[in-house]
């Protein structure tokens, strides 16, 4: 069993390492470069993917003070540029502040680029939502990742959240919570905002939203998206993975599944 947790810590701390080294500079570069602007309040919902932020956004583009970007963007990853960031965001995001709303933008990966978040946008405001990795490594799994991989993903990407964790301009939440108390957590968030709680936010599903697409002709996760924002809320949705997991995957996962929430405390 210990020889199993350090092969599997050394190899998750390996590829951290490679996967940081040809990122870094260029980070350092866009941060850089970037201006802050104070005109807006944009709220950014980040975590690690399948985790519910599909979910999430839905919910909140329904409250009446809220207007979310179609899809997710990735413009604040690694490739980026400030005009791109400025042309993307911060027009619609001042058009958006005209209409007296609230921007919001829904990138999972964004959990990595909190740093340039917060520099262009120092009074954006961040939804962080966590899951247990028994309900998420099995999904990433299902998208073609090996086990190993969606463990990894799981630390990697809930782990990025620890330097903004005590931040008031982050909230966490737990899917889990979200899906069997919706009201109060939703009560939570609106108050994280600054709006009041609109009840239309438990009855989001009845607009339907076609930001992925749900034509038969579009790729089967669009396909798969456009159902994950446009379902009700669901309190079985917590534990789902105990019966659709196999016992063998959760007994086989288990040393890594404990050692991933002792490394990620979350």
């Amino acid at each position: 069993m210990k020889l199993l947790i350090h092969d599997f810590y050394v190899g998750f701390r390996a590829k951290l390492y490679l996967s940081h080294v040809g990122k870094v500079l260029r980070r350092a570069i866009l941060n850089h470069r970037l201006q802050a602007n104070q005109d807006v309040a944009p709220c950014f919902i980040v975590g690690c993917g399948h985790s519910g932020t599909s979910l999430l956004v839905s919910i909140l583009d329904e409250h009446p003070k809220v207007k979310a970007l179609n899809g997710e963007n990735y413009d604040f990853w690694v490739w980026s540029s400030p005009r791109k960031i400025r042309e993307k965001f911060t027009e619609t995001f001042l058009n958006i502040n005209e209409d007296a709303m609230i921007p919001l933008e829904k990138t999972p990966k964004h959990i990595h680029c909190l740093d340039e978040i917060f520099r262009c946008y120092p009074r954006a405001k961040v939804i962080y939502l966590h899951r247990d990795p028994r309900a998420v490594v099995p999904s990433l799994m299902n998208r073609g990742s090996r086990v190993s991989q969606a463990i990894n993903r799981w630390i990697y990407d809930n782990r990025a959240i620890k330097k903004y964790e005590h931040d008031e301009r982050v909230c966490k939440l737990s899917f889990e919570q979200l899906v069997k108390f919706p009201k109060k957590n939703i009560e939570n968030i609106c108050n994280f905002l600054g709006v009041e709680f609109d009840v239309a936010t438990l009855e989001h599903h009845k607009t339907k939203r076609d930001w992925y697409g749900s034509n038969v002709n579009h790729r089967l996760h669009a396909q798969r998206r456009y159902q994950q924002i446009n379902k009700a809320i669901d309190a079985s949705y917590a534990d789902k993975w105990k019966s659709t997991t196999s016992p063998d995957l959760i007994k086989k996962n288990r040393a890594q599944v404990l050692i991933s929430n002792v490394v990620v405390g979350v």
